[in-house]
């Protein structure tokens, strides 16, 4: 278990997502996954599939950045700054967001357990 696993399986998230690709984030999303989104939603893996299969949430643009990560025995945390645009449930919205993800190894593989996102608002 390395960082470079870890930012590897994080590069495969960011693409999953950006291209709603649910193969890969069936295999990258724990069947335990509890994660509360920016709307204050928790959502579980199988609402996170279907999110992308039905084109509920889509992803427009991802820039990330100040990315971390931190391992720890079978775990992995990591924070990072996203600026988003694109839409959920009709709804457009477009800023810098800040994520957490928990990262748990699940044999030779890493899978996403837990984690939240909160849009930053920056003061004028």
């Amino acid at each position: 278990m390395s960082i470079e696993q870890i930012k590897n399986s994080e590069n495969a998230l960011l693409k999953a997502m950006q291209t709603d690709d649910v193969e890969t984030l069936d295999r990258l999303l724990h069947k335990d996954l509890q994660f509360v989104i920016p709307s204050g939603e928790c959502i579980g893996k199988q609402d996170d599939i279907h999110h992308h299969k039905v084109g509920l949430i889509q992803l427009k643009k991802i820039v990330p950045s100040e990315q971390t990560i931190q391992i720890n025995s079978d775990t992995a945390t990591v924070t990072v700054h996203w600026e988003l645009i694109g839409s959920y449930k009709g709804h457009e919205f477009e800023g810098k967001f800040r994520y957490i993800r928990v990262w748990k190894q699940e044999l030779d593989t890493w899978q996403v357990i837990a984690g939240a996102g909160v849009q930053i608002h920056e003061n004028k």
